[in-house]
């Protein structure tokens, strides 16, 4: 009689993700690798839990493989997005990004500051404060 047991495989630092995962799914086996990730594990697992930075090499991975599909462990996708435009591959991977109720929050605060930093100029703010100068300019005033 053959294992039919499905396999998580995570590849992230997050602190007892493993065991979370593994209380949340008992009768999944979960193991836990290390970075970095190739092809091959799209033949031992079928569900991969995974930050975005170690992800590059399975994008193209066919879909006759094990893998069901991948859940990115972070929300942005810039380097991905940036692999993927420099190296002109077309992804085949089965891709997820972390999203929740809870973390929608914290994304909005992140992209508010961020459209604040870029509309009040403040790079040349630090700038001039680490030069301790008072600026004046029109970049500042707009």
């Amino acid at each position: 009689m053959t294992d039919c047991t499905r396999v998580v495989t995570i590849c992230s630092n997050i602190p007892r993700l493993a065991q979370c995962v593994q209380a949340l799914l008992p009768k999944m086996s979960i193991v836990s690798v290390d970075p970095p990730l190739d092809q091959t594990i799209c033949q031992k697992t079928d569900f991969l839990i995974a930050e975005h930075n170690v992800l590059e090499p399975l994008l193209t991975s066919s879909n006759k493989d094990r893998l069901q599909f991948v859940q990115n462990t972070w929300a942005g996708m810039d380097s991905m997005a940036k692999f993927v435009i420099e190296s002109n591959c077309k992804p085949t991977l089965k891709l997820t990004r972390f999203s929740h109720p809870s973390f929608s929050q914290q994304m909005a605060e992140v992209a508010l500051v961020s459209i604040i930093n870029m509309e009040r100029n403040y790079p040349l703010i630090h700038q001039s404060q680490a030069e301790m100068c008072w600026n004046t300019s029109q970049d500042l005033k707009n």
